[in-house]
């Protein structure tokens, strides 16, 4: 764009020959504010948005992982089937010398009905009111017995 000869310029204008109309400079970007090169021990902005962008996906990998290995866990943790019921091939997967550790990763959560310095006594039962019970002497299956299982 032509404009009239003047003496004056402004920030983007380049003074004029005589004879010649003033033009406008190209647009130069802004300098950065920030310095690239930080002192040791120094973050600049960039690597402090990249962090806060980090951990939140960071903790949702985590949170994602342990979800996993939970479903993975109860897939192949040893019962027959995915609910709390107990079944007879659960029953029959127990037997004795087992310790308290190993039945109740075999069976489904059970319910301690008694406890004394040496013995404990655990029942599972379904909604049916068919039921396993145990009993442990110093932590080691000593009898079981099932009621009403199928």
């Amino acid at each position: 764009m032509k404009r009239p000869l003047t003496t004056e310029t402004t920030d983007n204008q380049v003074a004029a020959q005589p004879g010649t109309a003033l033009t406008e400079s190209p647009a130069v970007p802004p300098l950065n504010p920030l310095p690239i090169n930080t002192a040791p021990g120094e973050k600049n902005i960039s690597s402090l948005v990249g962090s806060l962008i980090k951990k939140p996906i960071l903790s949702f990998g985590i949170g994602i992982g342990i979800g996993l290995a939970t479903v993975l866990m109860q897939l192949f943790s040893g019962h027959s089937n995915s609910s709390n019921l107990v079944s007879r091939v659960d029953y029959e997967r127990i037997q004795p010398g087992m310790t308290q550790t190993q039945v109740e990763a075999t069976l489904p959560l059970g319910i301690e009905v008694s406890r004394s310095e040496e013995s404990t006594q655990l029942v599972w039962e379904n909604p049916d009111g068919s039921k396993v019970e145990a009993e442990f002497q110093n932590g080691i299956l000593t009898s079981k017995a099932q009621s009403g299982l199928k």
